[in-house]
């Protein structure tokens, strides 16, 4: 197993979506009460802490040297992405769909 390369390693990190080319915060994602859409995006060295995606969508999502501790991610659809060095960390992954996904590392 080949840990996440991780640079910053904080809440205020921005993530930076290279394919769309916007930026999202953690805060904003954590704090979302209006749904929010990401999709065909690339997250890469990125933390997540205590963050629910409850009103998250994230389609067509490549995650690279991330982390995810005490996340809830139940219920969302990685299908047709890829997860590259990805650490989950006592995080709630119940119905999470990882159809036609690329799994390299994953912890």
């Amino acid at each position: 197993m080949v840990k996440p390369k991780i640079k910053y390693l904080n809440n205020s990190t921005f993530l930076e979506c290279f394919k769309t080319n916007e930026f999202y915060q953690v805060k904003i994602i954590e704090n979302a009460l209006e749904p929010l859409e990401i999709r065909d995006a690339e997250f890469n060295e990125c933390e997540f802490s205590s963050v629910n995606f409850r009103n998250v969508l994230l389609d067509k999502v490549d995650l690279i040297d991330c982390i995810f501790e005490n996340c809830d991610l139940s219920n969302k659809v990685f299908d047709f992405g890829s997860l590259t060095r990805v650490v989950f960390k006592n995080c709630k992954l119940l119905g999470v769909s990882i159809i036609n996904t690329s799994i390299n590392d994953l912890e």
